[in-house]
C-alpha cells in the first residue's frame, strides 16, 4: 500500500532477504494470487482511490470552464494582457503555459508587458469541446 511493487513489499515484510530476485518474484506472485490477500488490498485501496478521483461533475465543470473561455476577456480595453491574477476562472483554466522573460517585442505571438516579454499558450478548446460532447 506504500507504493511498492509486490516483490519489494514481500522483501520489506521480512521474508528471505538473501533470496534471488526470481524466487522473491515467484513468492510475491503466489501471495498476490490468494483471494484473501487481494480482497484486503482492494479494501485498503478504496479510501485512497476515492480521495484521488475527481467526481464526474468536477471533471465536466473543469471542461466547461475551458470551453467557455473567451480570449477577449484576457485583455484590457487597450489590448494589453491582464495580469494572470485578474483573469476569470474560465480564462485562467484555458492557459496551458506562459513564459515571462526580458527582451524586446517580436511579431511571433509574443507581446511586451511592462518591459518584459509574455508568451501564452492556450489549451486546445476544440479538444475540450470534443471531450465535453462525448461525455454528455
Amino acid at each position: 500500500m506504500a507504493g511498492y511493487n509486490p516483490s519489494d513489499a514481500y522483501r520489506i515484510a521480512g521474508k528471505p532477504q538473501r533470496a534471488k530476485a526470481k524466487t522473491v518474484h515467484e513468492m510475491a506472485s503466489r501471495l498476490m494470487a490468494k483471494r484473501k490477500v487481494r480482497a484486503r488490498l482492494i479494501e485498503l485501496m478504496q479510501p485512497v482511490i476515492q480521495r484521488a478521483q475527481l467526481s464526474r461533475d468536477q471533471w465536466l465543470e473543469s471542461l466547461a470552464r475551458i470551453c467557455l473561455a473567451d480570449i477577449r476577456r484576457m485583455f484590457d480595453e487597450h489590448g494589453n494582457p491582464l495580469p494572470v491574477t485578474k483573469l476569470d476562472s474560465a480564462e485562467a483554466a484555458a492557459i496551458a503555459a506562459f513564459e515571462v522573460y526580458g527582451g524586446r517585442a517580436a511579431n511571433n505571438g509574443v507581446s511586451e508587458v511592462g518591459g518584459r516579454m509574455l508568451r501564452v499558450r492556450m489549451v486546445d478548446q476544440l479538444k475540450a469541446l470534443e471531450l465535453y460532447g462525448k461525455a454528455m
